[in-house]
């Protein structure tokens, strides 16, 4: 008797971000992908309720009736971006779920701003296990922890989350 071929195929997860945006400063990041990550795509949900944002290296304003524009045109998964909003909004993106393995996150000396890729939060010593003794310092918009030789992460930051963004100091 003849048998079909057996084929493997890989299930494609699409998600929407639910990312809370309150008055003031915001760091987040996301953890979906599309083929069109603009600035105007990814934030829409939001109109105009935010002014400015900006990453490590560049940042663009809003413009009612135009929409975003500055030298930071498209959102990366492996950075963090600070949003100032005028307004409470919610950042609803819908995207395929983000493979951490396939995001490079490049580390320097000194400051790092960085996203946070998986779709579950995971306690800090284990996401930041690949990094080594090279890190001193991380916080988010609330807590901190610093590095500690032999021992690992120690402070008030405990775990890392989806939509939240990092600074990370190496």
């Amino acid at each position: 008797t003849a048998t079909a071929p057996f084929v493997f195929t890989r299930a494609i997860l699409e998600v929407t971000t639910d990312i809370f945006i309150e008055s003031g400063w915001n760091w987040f990041s996301i953890n979906a992908e599309s083929d069109d990550m603009s600035l105007n795509n990814v934030l829409a949900s939001i109109g105009s309720s935010a002014i400015y944002i900006k990453n490590q290296d560049n940042y663009a304003d809003y413009y009612d009736g135009f929409g975003w524009w500055g030298f930071l045109e498209n959102f990366s998964n492996a950075e963090m971006y600070k949003l100032n909003a005028l307004n409470d909004a919610n950042i609803a993106f819908t995207g395929m779920a983000v493979d951490p393995a396939s995001v490079n996150i490049s580390l320097e000396t000194g400051w790092n701003w960085i996203g946070y890729t998986p779709q579950g939060a995971m306690d800090l010593n284990t996401a930041l296990a690949s990094i080594g003794d090279i890190g001193v310092y991380i916080k988010n918009q609330d807590d901190y922890a610093d590095y500690y030789s032999g021992f690992g992460w120690w402070g008030y930051l405990e775990m890392l989350v989806p939509y939240e963004g990092y600074m990370l100091n190496t």
